[in-house]
């Protein structure tokens, strides 16, 4: 990102997307936080998390804006999207990090817990792009940059967390789905996996947590995953689109695409005890 960019960020109120906008203010970039401020469910609104770091990045010579919207809402998105520009002039950057997280299996979590994570998260998400990719279909130009974030549980399952494992699932699907658009309006677009300590994994039992002496230590402190993600964000990071990277602490990762792996063929319709054979002995490990 260079010196006079613009960049939104939802739910940059708090953990990574503070460290994010922290980070950005620093660089340079008018940073425009989106954040109501509230609970991890989702629920009670009203914490004024936007407006502390917007003051932040102010007392640290940068400048920044707060915005209590709801990104579930397109109307609200389309206004906030509409008036930066109108305002800044552009916007560069576009990074979803808004989300909330109910613990439940499947058979403990409500039809209300599934809408409204997935709201947050997909729809969130979905607003923020499309409200972007509006602006910048309209105006020629290079360097843009959007980054949802994901998480490990959005490709392996979490069963204690089903609906946020759901959303991140989708998250996931929209930013491949996002990539073509984005780049012919100048944009990259990729799916960033952060494993850092935030008042999400706060509230995850520390025996269910992997790798826990790293933890302890203080490895995933939430300013151990800017540097691959402020990378993504930068001209440096141009060439990487459309792909799914993570930080873990010290370590960066890049994850394959999905691929079939084995298959099987008929001449013709399978019938079921053929089919039954044939499925054991390719596809059992």
């Amino acid at each position: 990102m260079s010196t006079g960019a613009v960049a939104l960020i939802t739910g940059g109120g708090r953990g990574i997307g503070r460290e994010l906008a922290l980070a950005l203010g620093d660089r340079g970039t008018t940073v425009v936080i989106a954040d109501r401020g509230v609970d991890l469910a989702g629920r009670e609104p009203g914490d004024p998390v936007a407006e502390r770091v917007a003051g932040e990045i102010g007392a640290r010579g940068g400048s920044a804006q707060a915005a209590a919207v709801d990104v579930a809402a397109a109307n609200e998105v389309d206004a906030l999207v509409d008036g930066i520009v109108a305002e800044l002039g552009r916007l560069d950057i576009v990074v979803n990090m808004a989300g909330v997280m109910r613990r439940g299996t499947l058979l403990e979590a409500t039809a209300n817990d599934l809408h409204d994570t997935l709201a947050v998260h997909v729809a969130g998400a979905f607003n923020t792009c499309r409200a972007a990719l509006r602006h910048w279909s309209a105006t020629p130009g290079a360097g843009r940059r959007v980054v949802n974030i994901g998480s490990d549980s959005g490709i392996y399952g979490e069963p204690d967390y089903v609906c946020y494992a759901a959303a991140k699932a989708a998250v996931a699907g929209l930013t491949a789905s996002c990539s073509r658009d984005m780049t012919a309006a100048g944009a990259t677009c990729n799916l960033y996996l952060p494993q850092a300590l935030t008042r999400m994994t706060e509230s995850i039992p520390s025996d269910e947590l992997p790798d826990g002496e790293r933890w302890a230590a203080g490895e995933f402190s939430p300013a151990n995953v800017m540097p691959a993600l402020l990378y993504l964000l930068s001209e440096e990071g141009g060439w990487i689109n459309g792909r799914v990277i993570a930080g873990f602490g010290f370590e960066v990762h890049l994850y394959s695409q999905p691929e079939r792996i084995r298959s099987i063929h008929s001449t013709g319709p399978w019938d079921a005890e053929r089919l039954d054979l044939r499925m054991r002995a390719a596809f059992r490990e």
